[in-house]
């Protein structure tokens, strides 16, 4: 599939932190030119930590439209992959397997250093399908441009860094 990308980005406007995103098509501009030239523009990066993953993989639990892809770990394990995989087929039968979902996720951060690379979400509003990613380095990418999924992320990572 091919995605609409675009990384977040925020700057200080009176004490808040105004997350903005920018789109970046890979065969205009060589991603660290374009980090670049948006830093100089007075921009700061937004990292997405493991925290806000995991707050992100919670978000898909409590919306009923919204389900989880695939989730990529920063190592790279075909057991851990394999078991992800199974944990995220049975959250689109049983919500209440985001519970099992997140607990793994917690215990291979917390108890292996293993942070979430890129996740990969669904969202259906009315009958039309939204597919997005969002990774570590706040790249973000979207089936189609101003998807309300990237919207209700966004708002989710304003709050979390507002806080």
């Amino acid at each position: 599939m091919k995605y609409i990308k675009k990384k977040i980005f925020w700057n200080n406007i009176e004490n808040e932190k105004i997350i903005h995103t920018i789109r970046w098509d890979e065969t205009e501009m060589e991603y660290y030119a374009f980090i670049k030239s948006n830093i100089d523009e007075g921009y700061h990066q937004v990292v997405v930590n493991s925290e806000m993953m995991l707050g992100l993989v919670s978000l898909c639990a409590k919306k009923s439209n919204w389900s989880i892809a695939q989730i990529e770990m920063m190592e790279e394990d075909e057991e851990m992959k394999q078991e992800l995989a199974s944990l995220i087929d049975d959250t689109r039968d049983n919500k209440g397997a985001y519970l099992s979902l997140l607990e793994i996720l917690k215990t291979l951060l917390e108890d292996d250093s293993i942070d979430i690379k890129r996740i990969y979400m669904q969202a259906k509003y009315e009958e039309q399908y939204e597919n997005f990613f969002i990774q570590v380095n706040g790249l973000i990418g979207m089936s189609s441009d101003d998807a309300d999924c990237e919207k209700e992320v966004l708002n989710y990572i304003r709050e979390y860094m507002n806080v």
